[in-house]
């Protein structure tokens, strides 16, 4: 089932609907498609029925069959204190309170504490957050957003933190390091 979902990801970069859609319909899939993209991909993506899945897209309306990753993969679990700043109610509130204490001298020592998962395209938060040394996990939902070239991306990879994406075509064409 695993496979299934990464082939399904891959095929449809990652629009959530497409491949629910496969499921519905029952689309027939052939086990050598499958086994190309699965050796193509070999581990730097997590499936929603993976143990390892991320809490925090329990609570997304939606939430990716298959994420994919780009950078420093520890931080999905090094840390406890987590601010999450996705497109939710809990996300914008979050953000909200970021951006009001951004400056604050207590917030500032949180900071290397903490990890922020933030939507990707919050730019200007994750380019402060980069100027005070974060770690940030960027979350791009865009499917067929190609940020591989932004300069964003490329800090955010060189500074040793994450970008997880819904779809394929953002990262790379495929994903190693």
């Amino acid at each position: 089932m695993r496979d299934i979902l990464l082939y399904f990801a891959v095929k449809y970069s990652g629009c959530w609907e497409r491949i629910y859609q496969a499921f519905a319909e029952r689309e027939v899939t052939k086990i050598d498609e499958i086994n190309k993209v699965k050796s193509e991909n070999p581990d730097n993506w997590i499936a929603l029925i993976d143990e390892n899945y991320p809490e925090e897209f329990k609570y997304v309306i939606k939430p990716p069959f298959v994420i994919f990753l780009k950078g420093n993969k520890k931080l999905l679990s090094r840390f406890k204190n987590k601010f999450v700043m996705l497109n939710n109610f809990y996300g914008d509130a979050n953000l909200d309170w970021v951006k009001k204490d951004f400056n604050n001298d207590e917030w500032k020592e949180k900071i290397n504490k903490s990890v922020f998962m933030i939507d990707y395209t919050n730019k200007d938060i994750i380019e402060s957050l980069l100027e005070l040394n974060a770690n940030i996990i960027a979350v791009n939902t865009k499917c067929d957003e190609d940020i591989k070239k932004e300069k964003l991306y490329k800090s955010i990879i060189k500074s040793n933190n994450l970008v997880i994406s819904y779809g394929l075509k953002n990262l790379n064409e495929q994903l190693l390091n």
